[in-house]
């Protein structure tokens, strides 16, 4: 694997930032309260004509921060690579109990920077946990301008939150997503989909020390969109430190 500092490639440079907010307005110093999480990651591109497609985001939390997944999870035959992703509404509708977040992204079409397609959305879904122990997410993502939808897997091993990001349509770039848990609600008829987060208590979090810190390292290389076999080596961005302020309470 070819690792590379955040000014190579074909010169991106990448960002992550989280916000967390207690749903009852307060964080503690060691409980972990039922909070709000918003979670961003950027790929900004660089001088040339096109963007490095990101394979992989190793995105890690602040500290204090954990995810709890209840009973009502999106199992591998409600929703899988083979299910109909091109559908949102089936997709959505199939697990509609077990939203735990939605969001935005932003896709740079064929790689190239001068086509950005803004419409895509995400729909986060509790997917139980590993055979670790671990929480697992599914994101579920679908553009209406391609008509294509795509499933990421994630799973958070102690802080750090593995999301695999699946070759998309043309080998297509991500610019930008933006998720939020539980989030606010995300309306789109025209591809039929209402839906929002239905745990409150999915995410807890604390504040141990101020500030919280929030980092990622973006793993990008082109792959072959039939195959999704890699068709370059891999290169490794790592995003700088992003810090919110906190007020731990006793407790």
């Amino acid at each position: 694997m070819a690792i590379a500092p955040a000014a190579q490639a074909a010169g991106e440079t990448v960002t992550a930032k989280t916000t967390v907010k207690a749903r009852g307005g307060k964080l503690f110093k060691k409980k972990r309260v039922p909070s709000k999480l918003k979670v961003s990651a950027v790929v900004t591109p660089g001088p040339g004509t096109t963007v490095n497609p990101t394979k992989r985001i190793a995105l890690k939390f602040p500290a204090g921060m954990s995810l709890k997944p209840n009973r009502k999870v999106c199992p591998d035959k409600k929703l899988n690579s083979q299910s109909p992703l091109g559908s949102p509404k089936t997709i959505v509708k199939a697990c509609q109990g077990a939203v735990v977040g939605t969001g935005t992204a932003t896709i740079y079409l064929s790689r190239l920077k001068a086509s950005p397609l803004k419409d895509p959305i995400l729909v986060v879904f509790n997917a139980g946990k590993n055979g670790k122990g671990q929480p697992k997410l599914k994101i579920y993502g679908y553009s209406k301008g391609t008509g294509v939808g795509i499933l990421m897997q994630a799973a958070l091993k102690g802080r750090k939150l593995n999301i695999a990001v699946p070759v998309l349509s043309f080998d297509s770039a991500v610019g930008e997503f933006n998720l939020a848990l539980p989030g606010p609600v995300l309306k789109r008829p025209d591809i039929g989909v209402t839906t929002r987060g239905k745990n409150p208590r999915y995410v807890l979090a604390s504040c141990p020390r101020s500030p919280l810190v929030t980092s990622a390292t973006f793993f990008m290389g082109t792959r072959d969109p039939s195959t999704g076999q890699p068709t370059s080596g891999t290169t490794k961005l790592n995003s700088k430190r992003t810090t919110q302020k906190c007020q731990g309470r006793r407790g």
